[in-house]
């Protein structure tokens, strides 16, 4: 396998993730630079022919040459514009999940096919029980469930707070949480949340977290940020 081929396996998790426009011009780019080794290397071979047969004037030699360097500062580039691709769409990341830093998502808590205001009211309740923290239905934005309804089963809570050290407070609690049913993680969008479940299935629930929408892993006594899969991968 070549070592374009082994390039294009390492950042294939990492492109799934990418936006609908970022995909279309990583894909155009890993095209040209096909294109361009493909073609360069049948340019070079019919320039040299049998290399173990006949020797190339020199002049041929000297063009070979110009090609291969017209190729390295092309590739280079390329892959100059790959990374600014995944760059921008690493800073695109950032952006949507800093718009949710003032969520949580509350798992097993008991659902009441009810109006959002009692879950409201409820959630309330149950942090000022199992917390100690006060807080009212004014210190929450929105409340919603996730998903559509489910027999028996409760779907998850996300709650907006209007301040975000509120929801800090209730975050730094979860841990009172441990024998009640009910779990608080952090609202994750969708790519990251599919990134935090594989880190964790990798190196386990105890050794993985977030924290304000990143994803830490704790390996060998050091604490890691992971942003790829492929960070655990090719340990």
């Amino acid at each position: 396998m070549t070592k374009l081929n082994l390039k294009h396996l390492a950042s294939s998790a990492k492109a799934e993730s990418l936006s609908e426009e970022n995909k279309n011009l990583l894909t155009r780019v890993q095209q040209l630079e096909l294109s361009l080794q493909s073609g360069l290397a049948e340019l070079k071979s019919e320039l040299l022919g049998n290399e173990e047969t006949a020797t190339p004037p020199a002049n041929l030699e000297d063009c070979v040459r110009r090609i291969t360097s017209f190729e390295h500062r092309a590739l280079k580039e390329i892959s100059e514009v790959r990374t600014e691709i995944l760059n921008t769409d690493n800073k695109l990341s950032d952006l949507k999940q800093e718009l949710l830093l003032n969520n949580l998502v509350v798992h097993g808590m008991k659902e009441n096919r009810d109006t959002l205001y009692r879950a409201q009211n409820e959630f309330c309740d149950m942090v000022k029980r199992n917390m100690g923290i006060h807080i009212t239905p004014g210190d929450i934005d929105f409340c919603y469930r996730m998903g559509p309804p489910q027999e028996n089963r409760s779907r998850p809570l996300v709650v907006a707070f209007v301040n975000r050290w509120i929801r800090n407070d209730v975050f730094n609690s979860k841990r009172l949480l441990k024998g009640t049913g009910m779990l608080v993680f952090e609202n994750l969008i969708y790519e990251r949340l599919v990134l935090f479940r594989k880190v964790r299935a990798l190196v386990g629930v105890k050794n993985c977290w977030t924290r304000r929408g990143k994803i830490f892993v704790a390996l060998d006594g050091e604490k890691k940020q992971i942003t790829d899969i492929n960070q655990l991968e090719s340990e």
